[in-house]
């Protein structure tokens, strides 16, 4: 695929679906690893191991949301400074982004 092809002559919806796919699979690959993390820790028949791992489950997943929108956000600045030629603002952006 061209790399022009993606942003200038494909439809929206299907730019934003070829976008978007990889970030769902990541997010589900996530959760079906937390899930399993659950179940092998509940094995134990400890229930604080079970408490601690279902309290750290929805601060990590509050990490990642945060550091998909600093990469994602990040990376749009970051582009838009390329092509604009800013060469201080897209240093910048990437040294807060990283």
């Amino acid at each position: 695929m061209d790399e022009h092809e993606l942003m200038g002559k494909m439809k929206i919806s299907k730019a934003v679906a070829k976008m978007a796919i990889p970030s769902v699979i990541s997010s589900l690959v996530t959760v079906v690893y937390n899930m399993a993390d659950t179940f092998f820790v509940g094995q134990t028949g400890d229930p604080l191991q079970v408490a601690a791992v279902s309290l750290t489950n929805p601060i990590f997943i509050l990490m990642m949301a945060f550091a998909n929108m600093l990469g994602m956000g990040g990376s749009a600045v970051l582009s838009v400074a390329l092509g604009e030629k800013n060469d201080l603002r897209a240093k910048k952006t990437s040294a807060f982004v990283t």
